[in-house]
């Protein structure tokens, strides 16, 4: 995850945070560390700690390819959490009642459907 919050509850990108500071998942609140700050092969993350569980159970490595089309967009519609009955996710871009999921990595169909009827919920019944 590349967005967090920080102690007063702003969200502050992976790039903006510092070692040492106090962020916490949108999700779950539990609190996150900067993982791959020095690494020429993994970007800069925020990540929960181990043994952490959260609730986004869409989360998966992002690559660069995920990256690179998320910085296409505004940083404030990147990692927008959405809800629906109580079960949150961090979408990899919202605009209004648009959402969009970039989606380059082998899932099942049937995680396909899901995350689909899912965000379909979303726009047709809570944005607009």
């Amino acid at each position: 995850m590349f967005i967090a919050l920080d102690n007063t509850g702003n969200r502050i990108s992976v790039e903006n945070a510092t070692q040492g500071g106090k962020y916490y998942c949108p999700i779950c609140k539990e609190q996150l560390t900067i993982k791959a700050i020095n690494s020429l092969a993994v970007k800069t993350h925020f990540a929960h700690k181990h043994g952490t569980k959260c609730f986004d159970n869409w989360s998966h490595d992002m690559s660069e390819w995920h990256l690179e089309w998320q910085k296409q967009f505004p940083e404030q519609y990147r990692e927008v959490i959405i809800e629906k009955d109580g079960i949150k996710h961090r979408a990899d871009i919202c605009i209004g009642n648009t959402v969009i999921e970039f989606q380059h990595s082998h899932i099942k169909r049937e995680e396909i459907v899901e995350r689909n009827n899912y965000i379909l919920f979303m726009c047709c019944n809570l944005f607009v």
